[in-house]
């Protein structure tokens, strides 16, 4: 290595240092060149050491052995690097490989920092993450724009086909409610071009009142346009079996505190910043809406709806939802197709939320499939489980089910005569959580969960 090390540039190709264990190295330039320790080899499975122009402003070094700081831009392949680079690699003939693993070893990293890479051996994708969850990237190219709801088309449908009489979640991360509970909630098959499937709310009786469809919208997926104009588009047709009412309301509620549960406008602060009345017809057809989001904001919940203020609901009468979605003025149009864009990356988004070890489209209850099984091997015992993805809490909800009879609290004993057992539920965290059961040596049992990090 040549004296007089360039301070704005470290270029390194192979460099190849031999001790023997009896060895020491004390070299010290004090004002131009090299010094590795005080006295050289202090340890004998490491090497302390500082690089630069003086011990004083070292270009690099390590004084405990397990890191170093690099403290200049560093160039390898060649000495070319961009000014705006700080590790430039140059290269026509060998690529850059990022931290490889699968996917339970990237679920356990702990509290994971907002852009950090790997790549899934299990599913051959660039995992980043991204606003609390992991994102698999098409390219190492920057992610689409997207609208701000996840599962705006309605593909994804973890907790079932319908809902009847009930208000509560449905598709993945869209929440319902009505004023008289006669009502349902199905997915029907789509008839617009290029569509899978689109949400109906219908009355079931000839009671006053409205039904309405929304979602919560945490500040990481809007914050940047806090205080800017964005567009909301709605596709959706009337059910006028009664000749009722076709008056449509869309809206924005706003609270100025950060993941505070604002349901249809629920919750202290909650304000009602866009209330805007549309007249829907029996043909499907797009609305649109221009709105300001408040610079305050740091929780958002969007809604559309049967107007509240007319009460005269009839047999039948309510809408079909096509899409719902809401993007920046700077962002194109996304509709965000489940299927046809990027299956693994939404349903990780929704995840975030909710996930069950049962096939996607199933209602969690009796059914073998998917179900995680596993040899007893003494008693008492206890297993963990990590989740497919990181959750939004600390302490998500954890519904534990035994598949061959959907018993909650139970595991099936395969070995015998798939009866119930009895299982509590315990270390619940972000990542994972385990079940204790008083179980029987070398049987085999199954298990079914879902784990909820709604609002």
């Amino acid at each position: 290595m040549r004296r007089g090390i360039r301070k704005s540039l470290i270029s390194l190709s192979v460099l190849v240092m031999t001790f023997s264990a009896s060895a020491a190295l004390d070299h010290d330039v004090p004002n131009n060149g090299i010094k590795f320790g005080d006295g050289g080899i202090v340890n004998s499975k490491r090497i302390e050491f500082s690089m630069g122009l003086g011990t004083s402003n070292p270009i690099f070094n390590s004084t405990d052995g397990t890191s170093v700081d690099l403290n200049v831009p560093m160039a390898i392949g060649s000495s070319a690097i961009d000014a705006s680079a700080l590790f430039q690699m140059n290269s026509t003939t060998q690529g850059f490989v990022p931290p490889r693993m699968t996917t339970v070893e990237r679920d356990l990293i702990g509290t994971p920092i907002e852009g950090l890479t790997v790549f899934n051996t299990v599913l051959k994708t660039i995992d980043t993450y991204i606003s609390g969850a992991w994102v698999a990237l098409n390219s190492l190219s920057a992610p689409p724009p997207r609208n701000f709801l996840i599962n705006s088309d309605m593909d994804l449908n973890q907790r079932g086909n319908a809902l009847s009489n009930s208000s509560g979640y449905l598709f993945d991360r869209f929440v319902s409610r009505d004023s008289s509970s006669a009502y349902t909630i199905s997915r029907q098959t789509a008839v617009l071009s290029g569509k899978r499937y689109k949400a109906r709310l219908s009355s079931t009786g000839a009671a006053n009142g409205f039904i309405q469809i929304g979602q919560q919208i945490e500040f990481g997926n809007f914050k940047k346009y806090t205080g800017k104009e964005v567009t909301a588009k709605i596709n959706l047709l009337a059910l006028n079996a009664n000749a009722g009412s076709t008056e449509m309301n869309f809206n924005m509620y706003c609270n100025t505190a950060e993941d505070l549960s604002i349901l249809f406008g629920s919750g202290a602060g909650t304000t009602n910043d866009v209330n805007q009345t549309f007249t829907s017809t029996t043909s499907s057809a797009d609305y649109t809406f221009t709105f300001t989001i408040p610079a305050n904001c740091k929780s958002m919940f969007l809604q559309v709806g049967t107007d509240s203020t007319i009460a005269d609901t009839n047999i039948g009468d309510g809408f079909d939802l096509d899409w719902f979605m809401v993007y920046g003025g700077d962002d194109v149009e996304k509709e965000y197709e489940l299927m046809a864009e990027n299956p693994i990356a939404e349903l990780a988004l929704a995840q975030y939320y909710y996930e069950k070890t049962f096939t996607i489209e199933a209602v969690p209850g009796a059914s073998m499939v998917g179900a995680h099984q596993f040899l007893q091997a003494s008693t008492p015992y206890r297993l963990t489980f990590p989740f497919k993805v990181r959750k939004r809490v600390t302490f998500p909800t954890i519904t534990i089910y035994a598949p061959a009879t959907g018993a909650i609290n139970n595991v099936t004993n395969r070995s015998a005569a798939d009866a119930n057992q009895a299982c509590g539920v315990g270390d619940i965290g972000p990542t994972s959580f385990s079940v204790s059961c008083n179980l029987t040596a070398n049987n085999h049992y199954a298990i079914h969960y879902t784990v909820s990090a709604e609002f």
